[in-house]
Formats: C-alpha cells, sequence, structure tokens
C-alpha cells in the first residue's frame, strides 16, 4: 500500500513537474514572441517617424522653392513696374514736347498773321 501511494505521489509531482516545464515553456514562448513583436513594432514606429520627417522634409524644401519662386516674381513684377513708369515718364515727356511745339506754331501763326495784317496795313 505504501508504494503504491509513494508511486502515486511520484507520479502526481512528474505531472507537475512536467505541467511546469510546459508551462514555462509556453511563457518564455509567449515572451519570445512579444518581444518579437516589441521589435518589429518599434522597427515600424522608426521607419513611420522617418517617413514623417522626410515628408517634413519635403514639405520645407517646397515652401522654401515657393518663397523662392515669389520672391522672383516680386523681382520681376518690381521691374515690369519700373519699366511701365519710365515709359510713363517718356510718354509725359514726349506730351510735353508736342504741347510746346504746338504753342509754339501758334505763336509763329499769330506773329505771321500780325505781320501780314501789319503790311497790308502799311
Amino acid at each position: 500500500m505504501k508504494n503504491v501511494r509513494a508511486a502515486m505521489e511520484r507520479n502526481n509531482k512528474q505531472q507537475q513537474n512536467n505541467w511546469n516545464y510546459k508551462n514555462n515553456e509556453e511563457r518564455r514562448y509567449t515572451a519570445k514572441q512579444q518581444h518579437e513583436t516589441d521589435g518589429v513594432q518599434q522597427q515600424q514606429q522608426q521607419q513611420q517617424q522617418q517617413q514623417q520627417q522626410q515628408q517634413q522634409q519635403q514639405q520645407q524644401q517646397q515652401q522654401q522653392q515657393q518663397q523662392h519662386q515669389q520672391r522672383q516674381q516680386q523681382h520681376q513684377q518690381q521691374h515690369h513696374q519700373q519699366h511701365q513708369q519710365q515709359q510713363q515718364k517718356q510718354q509725359r515727356h514726349q506730351q510735353q514736347q508736342k504741347h510746346q511745339q504746338q504753342q509754339q506754331q501758334q505763336q509763329q501763326q499769330r506773329q505771321r498773321i500780325s505781320s501780314i495784317i501789319r503790311i497790308s496795313i502799311i
């Protein structure tokens, strides 16, 4: 009887050890998988951060290009305005010259008319 009881206790202990071993193995396997999953997630997060940084850099480059284009456009507009102002000055100057010519012609005509009138009076 004692032998049977001792055999049963040994059997129970063996089963308990097996169960503990199996449990520990499962825990180790789960921990290893979790560790690998964590590693993959970290890599993915790093890749996402790198992609975000690249996108930010691209946006900054686009903004810089837009600012450069805006400066070029402003410069071209200023140049165009200066050119228009120069043309307007030239036009005003020409108009003044025409006006002066007309006044001179009118004065010459008056002088002719007055000289003709004098001659005819004399």
